[in-house]
């Protein structure tokens, strides 16, 4: 059944032209991030970090693009070069998002630390290196078993009397699929997209990618990112005087360490604001995930197979609105790290201006 045409144009302006405008918004960010970044001398674990999220934000946007801008602003790349990318672009991206959840995670566990837990003995034994190759080695490995879901084949089905549908049986599958290598006598640009029998299984499909795509990837680390941010934003509400203060005493000029230790603070607080800011906006732009998630596995409860499932308009709209969110999370780390210490810079210069007022009165 074809899609009415509200859903057509919705679809069109916003996977095609809303997702093209923000992942470019965003590209364009996450380049000026590593240039930003890199020359950081303080806080090296925190910056690495967001440069380890950006560079993941980055490969989900490229991705984005070519999965869902692209095939609605052009008919031939929808064909025949969709058909050739898209069994490694698709996992490509699905590292780069689950990269970007677990990399804003270890941010916030690293912002935890600094803030609620600044003198623990186990934060300074702490590197970059510890945060980071947990986070790379789980988004490439989890999504190892995606590069095998998905192959192109030459259209032999029609060829071996067996038609390609949803009822196709993963034996019907295989068929095409040797059929295919066999014959070997098709251009790239006639191959179809086929899934192999490990996206067709049953298991794969419930266990794999609905119930511990859910759990490991949307429930476990959104309910952590809540927790760990309540705990930062508490902390810094019990400290604000802290951080108010701190133009004053620059300007009495104190001794060094206490002088030193408020402007290190200050630097703390900072870097956790663009933290839970980050948080917030994904948590608030993957929770739309859920909606889809929780009417996937409402249909598992109901009797039949996944072939059965009844699949309305509205879950179209969800996923289309669900994809241009994740864009637009994935797109603005950097402007709020930026935005962040330019209104920080400018809040400090104006106290300490009116500080230095008082004195001179």
């Amino acid at each position: 059944m074809s899609s009415p045409p509200w859903l057509v144009t919705m679809t069109f302006l916003m996977e095609g032209v809303l997702v093209m405008m923000v992942a470019y918004m965003g590209v364009a960010g996450n380049i000026l991030s590593f240039i930003v970044l890199k020359n950081q001398k303080v806080q090296k674990t925190f910056h690495n970090l967001l440069i380890l999220l950006n560079t993941f934000n980055m490969i989900y946007l490229l991705t984005s693009i070519s999965m869902f801008s692209l095939p609605n602003l052009s008919t031939m790349f929808s064909g025949t070069y969709q058909n050739l990318s898209l069994p490694i672009v698709l996992p490509v991206a699905h590292i780069g998002m689950v990269g970007s959840i677990y990399s804003t995670l270890a941010l916030s566990v690293e912002r935890y630390l600094a803030v609620v837990h600044p003198i623990t003995k186990y934060r300074h034994k702490y590197s970059s290196m510890h945060f980071i190759l947990p986070v790379v080695l789980y988004s490439v490995l989890y999504n190892l078993p995606k590069f095998f879901e998905l192959t192109t084949a030459c259209p032999a089905a029609t060829k071996q009397g067996i038609t390609f549908n949803e009822t196709s049986s993963s034996e019907d599958l295989q068929i095409v699929l040797n059929s295919s290598l066999a014959e070997g006598s098709c251009r790239y640009w006639e191959r179809n997209l086929v899934p192999s029998p490990l996206r067709r299984s049953y298991w794969y499909l419930n266990i794999y990618l609905l119930w511990l795509n859910t759990i490991l990837n949307i429930i476990i680390p959104i309910i952590s990112l809540i927790v760990l941010n309540i705990g930062i934003m508490r902390m810094i509400e019990q400290h604000r005087n802290n951080v108010t203060d701190s133009c004053q005493v620059v300007t009495s000029r104190p001794s060094i360490g206490p002088r030193q230790e408020t402007i290190n603070w200050k630097r703390e607080v900072v870097n956790a604001r663009v933290s839970v800011y980050i948080a917030v906006i994904l948590v608030c732009c993957h929770t739309i995930r859920i909606i889809l998630n929780v009417w996937d596995i409402a249909q598992t409860f109901k009797e039949g197979q996944p072939k059965t499932f009844y699949w309305p308009l509205w879950v179209d709209l969800v996923t289309v609105i669900s994809r241009l969110a994740l864009t637009i999370s994935c797109s603005l780390s950097f402007y709020i790290y930026y935005a962040q210490y330019r209104a920080t810079k400018t809040i400090f210069r104006r106290k300490r201006k009116h500080f230095v007022n008082m004195e001179t009165q």
